[in-house]
């Protein structure tokens, strides 16, 4: 699943950076917009934590 980081200077990339928030803290999250700002991520899908 592609989840793209965003810069955090729209509207737009709030509801993503809401989402982060959700299971990373504020630096994680903070970290992670600083090296991957502007780019797409692949995020693998794990079967096993769906069913869990």
């Amino acid at each position: 699943m592609p989840f793209r980081i965003g810069k955090g200077l729209r509207g737009a990339g709030e509801r993503r950076i809401a989402l982060l928030q959700e299971v990373l803290t504020p630096s994680q999250v903070a970290l992670l917009m600083r090296h991957f700002g502007g780019e797409e991520l692949y995020v693998h899908r794990c079967d096993k934590a769906w069913r869990a």
